[in-house]
């Protein structure tokens, strides 16, 4: 599958964790590239995904959503700032078949937001449908 999107971790100590048009972990072969970022889940300050033209992002200081620059949202009032937060990154597929089994297209949706305290947010973009 092509990525529409990929994303960007930046971690607490300042390193960075760019995914590549492949997604294939640099850890371990035949893992996606999320995998090399699992264990350092609490240590996420922003996520991003980009396209090169569209870039959300979530800053898990605080809650809040960046889209292309622009502060889309202020995050959860009632969670204190700190490490509450916690990344959600997920991509929805559909595939599109005949009813006699051929595969006439697909579409895939990029989500990605938070969890805190029983509460999830995500904000999604639409990836390329293909035919």
């Amino acid at each position: 599958m092509k990525l529409d999107y990929v994303f960007r971790a930046k971690f607490r100590d300042g390193t960075h964790y760019l995914q590549t048009p492949d997604d294939v972990s640099l850890t371990t072969p035949g893992r996606s590239a999320f995998f090399d970022i699992v264990p350092r889940l609490a240590e996420v300050e922003t996520f991003a995904i980009t396209n090169g033209r569209t870039t959300l992002k979530v800053d898990l200081r605080d809650g809040s959503f960046d889209l292309n620059g622009l502060k889309i949202g202020a995050g959860n009032p009632d969670v204190p700032h700190g490490p509450q937060y916690e990344l959600v990154y997920f991509r929805r597929r559909q595939e599109h078949f005949t009813s006699d089994g051929k595969r006439v297209g697909g579409s895939c949706e990029y989500h990605i937001g938070w969890t805190s305290n029983g509460q999830k947010v995500t904000v999604s973009l639409p990836g390329s449908s293909n035919g």
